[in-house]
Parts: C-alpha cells; structure tokens; sequence
C-alpha cells in the first residue's frame, strides 16, 4: 500500500531525514521522492511511501502528528468507468 505525504516547505533537512528514520522504523519499506529528479522545490516536497496494509494507519497518523509535513493521504481508490 502507497501512502502520500508532502514535506513542509519551512521544515529542515535534518528533521525530515529524522522522520524517514523513524518511518522506516515503523515499517514503511520505501519512503522517496513522488516525482524522481524534480527540479521544481514545490513538487520536490512530495514524497511517496511503501508498506504493508497492516501497517498503513498507524504510518498514517505518525505522519499526519509530524510538523515537518504539510499533508498525509492513503491511497486513492480509483474505478475505471
């Protein structure tokens, strides 16, 4: 399961670094950039996340508590029409 999140523009590197860390710790298994080589600093904040089902809300909540992020999201259930 993919988990979404945006890093705040006034938050540090060190504390984002920290929040990985702690992501990771956590059980996220991937945790990088949503768009690989953004040279755009708005879109360079968005970040994506891989993990078990199991372990996708409480990653959730660790994220949406965490003020070095801006905004956390699950994925989207999409339907084909």
């Amino acid at each position: 399961m993919k988990l979404r999140f945006q890093f705040s523009a006034a938050s540090v590197q060190a504390s984002r670094d920290q929040l990985v860390k702690e992501l990771e710790a956590k059980g996220a298994r991937a945790v990088g950039p949503l768009f690989a080589n953004q040279t755009d600093p708005e879109l360079a904040l968005l970040q994506v996340l891989d993990t078990r089902k199991e372990k996708a809300e409480e990653l959730l909540r660790h994220l949406r508590a965490s003020t070095c992020v801006q905004f956390a999201e699950g994925e989207v259930k999409r339907r084909l029409v």
